[in-house]
This record gives structure tokens, sequence and C-alpha cells, in this order.
């Protein structure tokens, strides 16, 4: 059974040992900043539907990997077939340095088309996050 690729994201923190064959390549790049670091990740893609958004950048379970995915998916969800801001069913995850984090608190905004956006939240650990991505 193959997973739809919106639900990499989860899947790249929640199952590392399943997930660690999944590569993604392609013009997909996204910046990260927390803790006064400063990470981009490049090498990925991107999925549009009238549902959802996703992006997949790196390589899973072992990293570096970054993932988005905004609007309905498996799991449910309202839609995110536009540009617009999210604040509901936005999950932003990535792996760097060997460690996973998981953005809680969400704010993801797309543009241009659903081909770039930036986010803001906060990690598991209290400290600000923000980034951009681009297909």
């Amino acid at each position: 059974m193959r997973l739809p690729r919106s639900l990499m994201p989860l899947l790249a923190l929640a199952v590392p040992a399943v997930a660690a064959a999944t590569t993604f390549h392609g013009p997909a790049r996204a910046s990260v900043t927390f803790g006064g670091k400063h990470v981009s990740f490049h090498g990925g893609n991107c999925r549009r539907t009238k549902d959802y958004f996703t992006i997949n950048i790196g390589r899973t379970g072992k990293g570096p990997y970054f993932g988005s995915t905004v609007g309905k998916t498996p799991f449910g969800g309202a839609p995110a077939g536009h540009d617009g801001t999210y604040t509901k069913n936005a999950l932003v995850t990535f792996i760097t340095g060997g460690k996973s984090y998981a953005v809680a608190h969400t704010k993801l905004t797309l543009k241009g088309g659903r081909t770039r956006g930036t986010f803001t939240g906060t990690l598991l650990s209290g400290a600000a996050v923000s980034g951009s991505f681009h297909c």
C-alpha cells in the first residue's frame, strides 16, 4: 500500500524506520529559523490538489528533511485549495542535525497560486520558529 504524499510530513516523525527509504528530489526549497539557528533545505517537490497543499524536501527518517501539509487529508480537515492563511489543519515538520521537530500553533500562509509560502509557530520546547518555502 502506498501512502498519500500528504501524509509524509507526519510519517517522517511518527515512524522513522518505515519512512527512512523516502528521498524527495526536485526544485522545492525551504528555510527555517529557530533558537538562533537558520537551516536551509533543498531538493524536493510540491503537490497541489483541490483539497490540500504539501511539500516534501530531503530524506524522511534520518533527514535532513522538511515537510508541510495544509488542508483536507485522509484524517479530515477543511480544504486548502487557494492562497490564504491557515491556522487549522496545517502541519510543519523538519529534521536537522539528527533531531526531529514538530511545529505547534502553526500559522501558514500560501501565496503565488500555492507555489510558495511562509509559516510561524512554536516548537514543542516552546521556542519560536518561522520559515518560508518555495516550489
